[in-house]
């Protein structure tokens, strides 16, 4: 795709990124974007308003600036690959690890783009700033580089739309999300999960982070961050929600494997897979056995056929961490929901 052409795509998408007040994060497959967030209607379709200044835009080809621009453009995964390795690699790895030959030489070390939890809780917008202007422009403590003087805005959105390809998406573990949001929080009752496992979490296993993913009619595209704020909560209804996800460490057949959970509102399991494909089939499957599971109520020890008996308990452990994060969320979403109507 040309420039010029790349510049006309983000100029008639642009009214429509700017109608959503925050950031969202296209997924991105195939070097191309998903559907960018618009305003969320009051059935769910597109803002009309937005459609027609659309449309005006694009007739008269006149680009916005991609830094204003609040998801990601069209971008070249391609061409993003190799400025990821001429100009990430050497710190975040070849691929995306966070294992460059200078990772170690920083600390905080760099951010692992595989990371499926970290990846997903950040917006393509936070991720252009933070390669254009560096990362404490967006309040981390980090002494990653602006990249801002080296490269163009149509650049880091290739890098953008390259980077998004390294770790696995929300509705790879929920399908038909069309939002989602995520927050960590406090195990309710630690002392409860010690009493169902007889092993008490370590005190970093006491807090998590919670995706909550909700569907949305006519919506087109993968699953789009919402930010935290309480405008863009109240469009999620309760009746909206497919469910929850978390990403936890397990015992594997030959280690730890970060593991993405994702479960009904129901609690029950719908599916649980390593959020790495690099950890093999075998263990995939293995992961697998364990979808149909879990419900609320009464604690109790799983007993799934062609599982190890440790692999099992530690299973169980998070995924009791989780339903009791779970629990914690609810009890806020309850606070912010209590005049819904039903």
């Amino acid at each position: 795709m040309t420039i010029e052409k790349r510049i006309l795509a983000v100029a008639a998408a642009a009214a429509f990124f700017a109608a959503m007040a925050g950031p969202a994060a296209s997924a991105w497959a195939k070097g191309k974007a998903g559907k960018s967030s618009v305003t969320f209607g009051d059935d769910g379709s597109k803002d009309k308003k937005g459609d027609k200044k659309g449309k005006k835009d694009k007739d008269k080809a006149k680009p916005e600036p991609a830094s204003k621009v609040e998801a990601a453009a069209q971008g070249d995964r391609a061409a993003g690959e190799k400025i990821y390795k001429i100009n990430c690699a050497s710190c975040h790895g070849i691929g995306g690890n966070a294992d460059g030959v200078a990772a170690s030489k920083f600390n905080p070390a760099p951010i692992n783009h595989r990371n499926a939890e970290v990846m997903n809780a950040r917006d393509d917008a936070a991720l252009f700033r933070a390669i254009k202007e560096g990362a404490r422009a967006t309040g981390r403590d980090s002494a990653m580089p602006a990249f801002g003087a080296g490269l163009n805005e149509l650049d880091i959105w290739d890098l953008i739309a390259y980077m998004r390809t390294l770790h696995v998406r929300i509705d790879t573990f929920v399908a038909g999300g069309a939002y989602y949001i995520t927050k960590s929080y406090r195990v309710m009752s630690p002392k409860r999960i010690a009493q169902a496992v007889g092993d008490e979490l370590k005190p970093e296993e006491e807090e998590l982070r919670v995706y909550t993913v909700f569907r949305f009619p006519r919506h087109e595209g993968y699953a789009e961050y919402v930010p935290y704020e309480p405008g863009k909560l109240d469009k999620l209804k309760k009746n909206l929600k497919l469910g929850y996800l978390a990403f936890v460490k397990v015992r594997g057949p030959r280690g730890p494997v970060e593991v993405g959970m994702a479960m009904e509102p129901s609690a029950k399991l719908i599916r649980v897979a390593p959020s790495d494909l690099s950890a093999g089939q075998d263990v995939a499957r293995l992961f697998q056995k364990f979808e149909g599971q879990g419900k609320r109520g009464k604690y109790e020890l799983w007993k799934v056929a062609g599982v190890p008996p440790d692999i099992q308990k530690d299973a169980y452990k998070q995924y009791l961490r989780f339903l009791e994060t779970v629990f914690m969320y609810e009890k806020e979403e309850k606070e912010r929901t209590w005049m819904d109507e039903e």
